[in-house]
């Protein structure tokens, strides 16, 4: 009898462990910022502490790899903006370098309530982002688009970068007004496919209703890709016409 009732407050005891709530991991604590300048941008990369991208609790920055201007002559790095007086003795391998063609390491060293702490950068050049094909495929080769409950016209990119890039495509009239838009979040290479019925899409500059197709004419398909590096966003763009009859 001793040993069930043991047992029952065990699993009382147990049942209240688990079902207390937890409390929340605080938020990440900025301590200070690497400042990153190669002569056309400025880049500002925190050191954290706290919970990681990855589940646990360190010592980190919110960047590793550091995209330079591939016209960059020289990269300087510096230090600002420390919280306290526990973060000190900064050290960089280069305060100053020469990025080149292959991926460059600079080790950076600092010490926390005088224990010696490290991170690694990587400095890399940015090639700018190339949209190496954009396709369109009606249902009859060769033919014109149609729309139609049944017909639907593919548009096929494939995106080659090294950063993130945000992708919107666009179809526009012969106006110029966006008749059709999607975006998309950042990624890396990627092959986008697409499926378009032919009818506009909320809120376009065409003012087209969305219930009813667009009229026939000339259409632009445009994919653009914008590749952020430092503050300035850049846009790639490339076009392919499109040809819609009723």
């Amino acid at each position: 009898m001793r040993k069930f009732r043991r047992w029952i407050l065990a699993s009382v005891f147990l049942c209240m462990v688990i079902l207390v709530p937890q409390a929340k991991a605080e938020a990440a604590q900025r301590l200070f910022d690497i400042v990153v300048k190669d002569g056309r941008t400025t880049q500002v990369i925190e050191m954290k502490y706290g919970k990681t991208p990855y589940g646990y609790t360190s010592y980190y920055a919110n960047q590793s790899v550091i995209y330079v201007s591939e016209k960059s002559k020289s990269v300087t790095f510096s230090v600002r903006k420390n919280t306290s007086g526990r973060y000190g003795n900064f050290h960089f391998a280069s305060v100053k370098m020469k990025p080149g063609d292959k991926p460059q390491g600079n080790l950076f060293t600092y010490t926390v309530d005088g224990k010696r702490r490290a991170w690694m950068f990587t400095v890399q050049k940015y090639v700018e982002p190339k949209i190496q094909y954009l396709k369109t495929a009606v249902p009859r080769k060769g033919s014109a688009f149609k729309p139609g409950k049944r017909n639907s016209v593919k548009l096929k990119a494939f995106i080659k970068t090294d950063v993130p890039v945000k992708t919107i495509l666009r179809i526009l009239d012969e106006k110029g007004k966006v008749v059709y838009k999607k975006s998309y979040g950042e990624s890396g290479s990627k092959t986008y496919i697409f499926e378009w019925d032919g009818k506009p899409s909320k809120k376009n500059t065409a003012k087209l209703k969305t219930s009813g197709y667009v009229p026939a004419g000339e259409y632009t398909v445009k994919v653009s890709v914008y590749p952020q590096i430092g503050k300035k966003v850049k846009e790639v763009i490339r076009e392919t016409k499109l040809c819609v009859i009723k």
